[in-house]
This record gives structure tokens, C-alpha cells and sequence, in this order.
């Protein structure tokens, strides 16, 4: 029996409801730090640092002993001081009139390091979405609206006094008359395809129409499949003044030339 609790992975251990250990594997002693003769007189409580982990810890042994299972995720407080993320649970068995507590733990440090990472890139994710000027929306495959940045919140507010919401109908959203123009974008995107368009947007308050360039591109999960689609709109105001400033201006440019052209013509004859 030793030697299949010694093969075991993680820590095993066994104690009674008074917390006496009855038995635990080889890898409990080599991690934790302590030898088979301390660990024999501790109490499981003293694997978990005073406080807030040990009432947790405190509880959910509790919970096994009443409701024949527990589990928590804390640190494994070791003889050296050092804490280690680990997952721990318990199941209540009954033997020779007796209850004991059975369980094993294992070590969830990496998880713990991947999944802070993650959150990292997360955030830091999150905080370009948001504070990007480009109106960005994030839509499912029924255009339904999954997430949007403040910059879109703002845009549909201006453009159709409306407020902005998860779970609204992009497409609803939207003025009548460009509806399937955008619906035809849309469906493009879920099919894998990205395209653009130009929009003169009016802006209920202002009274002026703003140029938006919307690029409407597929959204991929991370095995690669299609979940929906992204709208990303930048206003491109600017640039199209000075495209209508320069169209006017070689406008004028050639009806001078015209002018020249005649006046040349007439000097000559």
C-alpha cells in the first residue's frame, strides 16, 4: 500500500477528524519540507499560513467531514517559509467505525504563472481597445454586439441618440437606407473576407455629417474558427476636406487653364 501512495503525483495525505495524519505519501515530506516525524505530530491546519488561508483551508475541511467533499485553491505553506500555489481536496471515508479524510494536492504553480499572464495581456488588451480613438465594435454570428470601446459607445450615441448595449442587433442600429450595405459587409467578415467602406455620418448634434472609414474584418477564436466579426470606424473628416480642398482646387486650376487656353487662342488670331 506505501508504494502505490508513494507513486502517486502530488501530495497524498489521510487524518481523522481531529486532525491526526494517519498516513501521507513520500512526496508530501520532499515538498513540504518537514520529516514523516513532524508531520506525524502536526495538525493540517500548519501546512497553510495564519489567516486568511487557514480559515479557508478551515472551512472547506469542514465541509468535507459534513458534506463528504471539499476542495480550495491556496498556498502550501512550506518548513522553509515559502508559499506554493496548490489545489487541494478531500473525501470523507468511514473506516472501522471511524472518519477519516483523504485527499491529494497538486502543484498549480505554472497554471497559476500562464493564467496571470494571460490576465496581463488581458488588460493590457482591454486598455487599447478601450481608449483607442477608432469606434470599434465586436459582433457574434448573428450581429449581435459581444463588446464595443468607448469611442463607439459615443459614436452611436451622436449618431442616433442611442445608447449602446451588449446583446443589441448591430444591424437594428443602424439607419434603414445603409442597412443591407453594412448587413452585406458583415456577412463578408463571418465568411472570412475583410472590406471597408465610407460612411458621411451625420452627427445629431453638431447638424453636420463626419466621414467615418469602417473596416469590417472576421473575428477568430484561438483554435482559428470564425465567432463573429469586428467594425472598426475611424474618422477620416480630415482627409476628406482635403481631398474636397484639392478636387476644387484642380477644378479651378483647370478652368484657368481654359481661360488661358482661349485667351491664347484669341491673341493669336
Amino acid at each position: 500500500a506505501n508504494s502505490i501512495v508513494n507513486i502517486l503525483p502530488g501530495v497524498f495525505y489521510m487524518y481523522d477528524s481531529t486532525g491526526k495524519f494517519l498516513r501521507w505519501n513520500k512526496n508530501f515530506e520532499t515538498v513540504t519540507g518537514y520529516t514523516g516525524e513532524e508531520i506525524a505530530i502536526m495538525h493540517p491546519t500548519e501546512f497553510f499560513e495564519e489567516g486568511e488561508e487557514r480559515d479557508l483551508v478551515v472551512e472547506r475541511i469542514g465541509e468535507v467531514f459534513t458534506k463528504g467533499f471539499g476542495e480550495v485553491e491556496t498556498n502550501f505553506f512550506l518548513k522553509d517559509k515559502r508559499k506554493i500555489p496548490y489545489y487541494f481536496n478531500g473525501w470523507k471515508i468511514e473506516y472501522e467505525n471511524k472518519t477519516f479524510l483523504i485527499g491529494a494536492g497538486i502543484d498549480i504553480a505554472e497554471r497559476k504563472k500562464a493564467q496571470d499572464k494571460l490576465r496581463s495581456s488581458e488588460n493590457k488588451l482591454k486598455a487599447f481597445f478601450r481608449s483607442t480613438p477608432d469606434a470599434s465594435v465586436l459582433l457574434g454570428q448573428h450581429f449581435e454586439i459581444l463588446a464595443f470601446n468607448d469611442a463607439a459607445k459615443e459614436l452611436t450615441e451622436n449618431t442616433y441618440g442611442k445608447d449602446l448595449n451588449e446583446g443589441d442587433i448591430f444591424t437594428e442600429l443602424i439607419f434603414p437606407e445603409v442597412r443591407p450595405v453594412i448587413a452585406g459587409f458583415l456577412s463578408k467578415a463571418l465568411n472570412g473576407e475583410t472590406s471597408q467602406g465610407e460612411f458621411p455620418i451625420p452627427n445629431i448634434k453638431t447638424g453636420k455629417s463626419i466621414w467615418w472609414l469602417t473596416v469590417f474584418m472576421p473575428a477568430y477564436d484561438n483554435n482559428g474558427n470564425i465567432f463573429g466579426a469586428v467594425a472598426n470606424s475611424t474618422n477620416i473628416n480630415d482627409i476628406k476636406r482635403a481631398e474636397l480642398k484639392i478636387t476644387k482646387q484642380f477644378e479651378e486650376l483647370q478652368k484657368t487653364n481654359q481661360e488661358l487656353d482661349r485667351f491664347v487662342y484669341s491673341a493669336s488670331h
